[in-house]
């Protein structure tokens, strides 16, 4: 009777790591997917101020995610410098 339980507990060992496994494998391929804006990717390339901010300023919507302030409020703090 042991022999039967042993077996059954190693499949279901093996069951365990398989499934185990592939949920490591769909983990990767997940983040691998990462999007990214072309604004940002060009971030580094092309410099923040001088390219940068004059295509944020042509969407709001993406000017206030990156500055997390409106483009009026970035004019005045950057006129107070």
């Amino acid at each position: 009777m042991e022999c039967a339980s042993s077996t059954s507990s190693s499949d279901w060992e093996e069951e365990i790591e398989t499934v185990a496994a592939q949920m490591v494998l769909q983990e990767d391929v997940k983040s691998s997917r990462t999007w990214v804006h072309t604004i940002n990717k060009n971030r580094e390339k092309l410099g923040e101020f001088h390219h940068l901010v004059p295509e944020l300023r042509q969407c709001s919507k993406r000017f206030h995610m990156y500055f997390r302030m409106s483009k009026e409020e970035f004019d005045y703090l950057h006129e107070l410098i």
